[in-house]
């Protein structure tokens, strides 16, 4: 039962956030149940009421307001991020209705205005860590609906109500395929991290960073302030969603490229993505795109620019960089800028050992 409703509220308002709606009123009154396991979310005069300050306050009297996220019951705000705090609130007490009574429900909702304590209780790690992101305080912090569709749980959630993730991932919201660049390299960057399954966002702000880059070149022959461990990790992020795009990938190891040289500590994010050693991850793109002149050029600029740090050297060695890129000199004898690359990153790791 939890896994539709999960799925189904997860969809429901993946739909109305896409285009900037914000329900304002999730509650359990207010979803109903259509035979087994098929839930309905209804009741959208919240959207009008809440600009009414006077309906507001009597709203709140009805002792209604346990299912009100922290900006709405003390700032009278409410946003997509508000329906996000309130669905947490409907999902925990469905979960711990068994064990409390009315008034033991009350006060844990309302408890998570202070802090997690009530979280305690949830002992499925998958579901802990979704309610976790979904009762963060500040709505700033709090995770959107396009957040929670990566969660191991809430996919598999979906994919039990026979919703493709796919569907979700491309409701995106009105106005979001254009990242701020006005605003700069942080603004830009928080966009890239926020809506991480958008392809036209992703390639829009690698865009932007190569140009940025270029430019800060132009000017001072220095990217540093581009290197950091928010950024090579989007990158890399970006690689893992959107492995078979070739556009994208060839702008990423560009952009790669770019930042080696100034910042190993960062850049080794990519060289262990999980946390253990190993280049599984450019070995997987080459294996998907073996054929493909401007994806392999690009990663073999990106192994020449890690092959200059003797600490990465050997981990290349071990993980049969070499061999790999032996390959692509064979298999792209015809294309001279492939080869010299693939040779120029050959005779880095050969002078390194």
């Amino acid at each position: 039962m939890i896994k539709a409703f999960l799925g189904q509220m997860t969809y429901a308002l993946a739909y109305l956030h896409k285009d900037n709606i914000a329900h304002r009123n999730i509650k359990p009154s207010n979803i109903q149940l259509s035979g087994q396991s098929t839930f309905v979310l209804f009741d959208f005069e919240p959207a009008t009421i809440t600009r009414d300050r006077a309906r507001v306050k009597q709203r709140l009297k009805k002792n209604l307001k346990r299912w009100l996220a922290p900006e709405s019951l003390s700032l009278n705000q409410w946003t997509e991020m508000s329906d996000i705090w309130s669905l947490g609130c409907v999902v925990l007490d469905m979960v711990t209705c068994h064990l409390l009574n009315m008034d033991s429900s009350v006060t844990q909702l309302l408890r998570l205005h202070q802090d997690q304590t009530p979280l305690k209780v949830i002992t499925h790690s998958g579901l802990n860590q979704v309610l976790t992101k979904m009762f963060r305080c500040h709505p700033n912090k709090r995770a959107n609906i396009w957040e929670l569709v990566e969660e191991s749980l809430v996919k598999s959630c979906l994919q039990h109500c026979g919703i493709p993730i796919r569907t979700i991932e491309r409701m995106v919201p009105s106005g979001v395929h254009e990242p701020p660049l006005h605003q700069g390299f942080d603004n830009s960057l928080e966009f890239m991290e926020r809506y991480g399954n958008v392809e036209s966002v992703q390639l829009s702000v690698l865009a932007f960073l190569l140009s940025d880059q270029n430019n800060m070149l132009a000017e001072s022959g220095d990217i540093s302030s581009l290197c950091s461990r928010t950024l090579v990790r989007e990158i890399r992020r970006t690689i893992q969603n959107f492995p078979r795009h070739t556009q994208l990938l060839a702008r990423a190891f560009l952009l790669l490229s770019c930042l080696a040289p100034h910042e190993l500590a960062a850049f080794r994010l990519l060289l262990a993505p999980d946390g253990g050693r190993g280049l599984g991850l450019i070995k997987e793109v080459k294996l998907h795109h073996h054929d493909n002149p401007e994806v392999i050029g690009g990663m073999c600029g990106l192994l020449r620019a890690m092959a200059q740090y003797d600490s990465v050297v050997s981990e290349m060695v071990s993980d049969q960089i070499p061999e790999e890129l032996q390959e692509i000199v064979l298999q792209f004898e015809a294309n001279e800028e492939v080869v010299l690359l693939a040779r120029q990153a050959l005779g880095k790791l050969k002078d390194s050992q």
